[in-house]
């Protein structure tokens, strides 16, 4: 049996935030910090910078969408790091907390790159970025 490959292996922990800047006026400001909290990767579908061209396609996103907490678009603790790809996907909707839930509990990455769920999370993971859920297309 052929296991995933290791840049498609979801955490079995949950992440540990190793920046907590703070102070600026603008989230984008955070990009820098973000980059290097998620390891310069989508933390929904694990795809890395360095697999697209330009910074262009990746975005900051709020887990707590801004339309549900307009006081939280600056806050560090509410920022994620993003390809362009699922930002589109999440767009307003609540997404699980990879701070709070181990993405490695609730998905499973299967043999030909699509993925399953292991438990609610993992399934609203999945309904929440359908398009995320075949890493196939990604390798």
């Amino acid at each position: 049996m052929i296991s995933a490959p290791f840049p498609f292996i979801y955490p079995t922990k949950p992440h540990v935030r190793k920046h907590g800047p703070a102070g600026y006026k603008n989230y984008e400001s955070y990009r820098d910090w973000l980059r290097d909290e998620f390891s310069f990767r989508c933390v929904f579908c694990l795809s890395r910078e360095q697999w697209w061209v330009g910074l262009s396609v990746w975005d900051i996103d709020h887990l707590m969408p801004q339309s549900l907490f307009p006081f939280g678009e600056c806050l560090y603790e509410n920022l994620l790091y993003v390809c362009r790809q699922c930002n589109l996907n999440k767009s307003d909707h609540l997404a699980p907390d990879p701070c709070e839930i181990a993405f490695g509990d609730c998905l499973i990455v299967q043999d030909d790159g699509t993925i399953s769920a292991s438990n609610e999370a993992g399934e609203l993971l999945i309904k929440t970025l359908p398009n995320s859920s075949d890493l196939s297309a990604i390798a």
